[in-house]
């Protein structure tokens, strides 16, 4: 939602994921010490940290190229704009979209991931479900309801942490499991 304060267009708080990104390093800086990594070799993480800022760099560019004049938009909105959807975008397979709501749900690592599913009247819907040790159970009155943001362990820590901008503890211990 749109707003104007002080003369300046505000279209909203800003999002983990910018936050994050201001935070990440340029090709000058290391990486924050605040971020704690599975292995003692930041290179890989310095590394895909640049590549995912200039990708989306280019893709907030490329907006601005293709649309930004007619709406009024400069690249600190397209910027913006594009860390609302990284975000809160969900996959499913090669499917990406953005699902009013659900990302509103917390992490918790008991839970499962979101689902694409068919309803009665064969509509593509995103659903979730309330487990109880791994059981689905009906919903309590004030019940949270959880979703798990590594994909079921999909995502690695650092795929984590460029998606939403933080790192699940579990997907730390996963990977420092598989460290040597």
């Amino acid at each position: 939602q749109q707003q104007q304060q002080q003369g300046q267009q505000v279209l909203g708080p800003p999002t983990h994921i910018a936050t994050s990104m201001q935070q990440l390093p340029h090709s000058d800086q290391s990486l924050p010490q605040s971020v704690p990594l599975p292995h003692p070799d930041q290179s890989m993480w310095e590394a895909a940290v640049g590549a995912a800022r200039a990708e989306h760099e280019a893709a907030c560019q490329d907006a601005l190229d293709v649309c930004g004049a007619q709406l009024g938009l400069g690249l600190e909105d397209m910027r913006w704009g594009l860390g609302q959807v990284i975000s809160r975008s969900l996959m499913s397979g090669n499917v990406c979209g953005l699902v009013p709501l659900i990302d509103l749900l917390n992490h918790h690592p008991e839970a499962r991931p979101p689902m694409l599913q068919l309803d009665d009247n064969d509509q593509l819907v995103m659903t979730v479900t309330s487990l109880h040790g791994n059981e689905v159970v009906p919903l309590e009155p004030r019940q949270e309801v959880y979703i798990d943001y590594t994909a079921g362990g999909a995502l690695t820590p650092l795929e984590s942490f460029l998606k939403f901008g933080f790192v699940p503890t579990e997907a730390w211990e996963r990977a420092l499991r598989s460290v040597p």
